[in-house]
């Protein structure tokens, strides 16, 4: 168990968007990363999932529920979604 001591000392470093989200009880924020900075096997799977939107936007199908191999054409809410994916995922990456 940690310290109230300890916990409190480490919940002055994090910043009031943080904080938030750890809520009031700063016992919950012992699992909390203090790094914000994305791990390279983080930034690998984001540059993989980029890849993977694209191709999927440039193909216009996508996988039927429940099924391996039947495909449908994206729908526009669809299509939008993945736009929007793409478009953050490229500013993370």
């Amino acid at each position: 168990m940690v310290e109230q001591s300890s916990v409190l000392i480490v919940f002055d470093y994090f910043n009031k968007e943080q904080r938030r989200a750890v809520g009031s009880n700063p016992a919950s924020c012992t699992n909390f990363k203090l790094n914000k900075m994305a791990t390279a096997a983080k930034r690998s799977r984001q540059s993989r999932v980029l890849v993977m939107l694209e191709k999927q936007l440039k193909s216009g199908v996508k996988t039927q529920k429940k099924t391996t191999d039947v495909k449908v054409p994206l729908t526009e809410t669809d299509i939008k979604r993945i736009k929007k994916e793409i478009e953050v995922l490229s500013k993370l990456v």
